[in-house]
């Protein structure tokens, strides 16, 4: 108790503030803490200029494919036009499985959540063996989302 009220007294005053804020220990102190901030700023600064980067990149590849396959749809639909009637049946078939066999539009985990969360219940449940329909479902709509299951 003897120790704190030591203690409020002399950071309470002022000239001992102001001796202690002029002396090197203090100083150096208040520089590498500046130091250490401005890096910090710095650092995050350059963290989100490459996040940035990333998905304009992100950005660009999509947009890239997505145009490369509207040129391929147009030129399939042109084809179909050009051809006798016979021909344009087939060339339909081929354009319906080259959308079958698209990528995927979602990551396999965000897939499917309702069959998904049925069939993990019923495993940790009753066990693999005696949730075969629940799995057999679960595959069927993953393969519908575009998954090579």
């Amino acid at each position: 108790m003897v120790l704190r009220y030591l203690l409020s007294r002399i950071l309470n005053n002022p000239e001992v503030i102001e001796k202690l804020s002029e002396s090197y220990p203090i100083r150096r102190a208040a520089q590498i803490t500046a130091y250490a901030l401005q890096r910090g700023k710095v650092a995050a600064s350059e963290a989100l200029d490459s996040e940035a980067s990333k998905r304009l990149q992100q950005f660009r590849q999509d947009f890239t494919q997505e145009v490369k396959e509207g040129f391929k749809k147009i030129e399939e639909e042109s084809k179909t036009k050009n051809m006798p009637e016979g021909a344009a049946d087939t060339v339909q078939t081929d354009a319906e499985k080259s959308t079958e066999e698209k990528k995927p539009k979602c990551k396999a985990c965000c897939a499917c959540p309702e069959t998904k969360r049925a069939r993990d219940a019923c495993i940790i449940e009753n066990g693999e063996e005696n949730c075969t329909e629940l799995i057999e479902a679960h595959k069927k709509c993953m393969r519908e989302m575009g998954f090579n299951i």
